[in-house]
């Protein structure tokens, strides 16, 4: 097991680190329900959340796909998180928006090699992606994290180009008012 293993990591991300370690390919997908617990695979109604995140997980893992099997390094997988969005803004996956992100805050460190991106100098949080609110979008955002299954942190600048290089035609770039919150952190 990892030795960056702890409580705070969610159990699909925990995993997703296990499989890249035995050399299978990985990505985490985690959907905020506004639910307060898990629920079974039967349950009455069919939540209509369930057929938008799995919309959104088919394009991510379709995306990576066509892009070829050895798209990533070998010790690096990819959490996909979705907001808990309001039902009415956000009924079907072509509402969503797609952003990259590092999974810790303190960790955006500041890179010229981002700025042909989208204009900043670092990625934000996903915690900013998943939480700012924004009329702009009605909060209906997809973070995409790429972590060393080694270390158990954000990749370097070079690993986040050639995932951007992946998902660059879904990807959309933050507005300036919500970058410029998430650099605080940093």
């Amino acid at each position: 097991m990892s030795s960056w293993l702890n409580r705070d990591l969610p159990p699909v991300v925990v995993i997703a680190r296990e499989a890249t370690a035995m050399g299978l390919p990985a990505i985490a997908f985690q959907g905020r329900s506004g639910r307060t617990g898990p629920e079974s695979y039967n349950t009455k109604p069919f939540p209509s959340y369930s057929r938008v995140y799995g919309e959104l997980a088919a394009r991510v893992t379709q995306t990576l796909l066509d892009y070829g099997t050895s798209a990533l390094p070998p010790d690096v997988f990819i959490s996909v998180l979705f907001t808990s969005a309001p039902y009415a803004k956000c009924p079907t996956a072509d509402n969503f928006r797609y952003y990259l992100a590092h999974r810790l805050a303190k960790r955006a460190a500041k890179s010229n090699k981002y700025r042909h991106l989208c204009g900043y100098n670092r990625l934000p949080s996903e915690q900013r992606i998943l939480t700012y609110h924004s009329v702009a979008d009605g909060n209906c955002r997809v973070a995409i994290v790429t972590t060393n299954a080694t270390t158990g942190k954000d990749v370097d600048a070079e690993v986040e180009l050639k995932v951007h290089a992946i998902f660059k035609n879904l990807l959309s770039c933050l507005p300036k008012r919500m970058m410029l919150g998430s650099m605080v952190h940093g």
